[in-house]
């Protein structure tokens, strides 16, 4: 899925809109905690964090330094919606 727009909100979440125009928040938060990378964790760094930007088919920090899909973030929401419905 092929980002066109990205804008920080707060802490560690994104507002993302996808070339089919759908739109998501998504929070980044467990994802740069549980890393084990010094690379991804820094990003926990909120000045640096919303320093996001779009670079071809990835949101990108640090020219490239970290680096992540459009299709990873659209599947990992999916499947956080299907754990939601199911806890309810």
């Amino acid at each position: 899925m092929r980002i066109i727009k990205v804008n920080y909100l707060n802490d560690y979440k994104l507002d993302i809109v996808f070339y089919n125009n759908e739109t998501i928040v998504f929070d980044f938060e467990n994802f740069l905690k549980n890393s084990k990378h010094k690379s991804i964790s820094k990003y926990l760094d909120k000045n640096k964090f919303k320093k996001v930007f779009i670079d071809t088919v990835f949101l990108s920090w640090n020219k490239g330094e970290m680096e992540i899909s459009g299709e990873w973030i659209y599947e990992e929401f999916q499947k956080e919606i299907k754990l939601t419905l199911q806890n309810h």
